[in-house]
């Protein structure tokens, strides 16, 4: 429940209660939408930087095996 509404009530005053409740709804799908996004980005991201660091310690083994 997000707003109480008297009878009669206004025909302005109800469109406003819907819109407003069917834009905490989208509001609420949009951020779970962009958390489980972030979550990925984030996991993508930590497998990239594992990667990274492999190469360079890869990379710095071969400079100071040839030094």
């Amino acid at each position: 429940i997000h707003q109480y509404l008297s009878k009669p009530w206004n025909k302005e005053e109800l469109q406003t209660a819907i819109r407003n409740v069917l834009d905490v709804k989208y509001l609420h799908l949009e951020r779970e939408r962009l958390t489980e996004l972030t979550q990925q980005q984030n996991a993508e991201l930590k497998t990239l930087n594992e990667h990274l660091e492999a190469k360079v310690a890869e990379r710095t083994r071969e400079i100071e095996e040839a030094s």
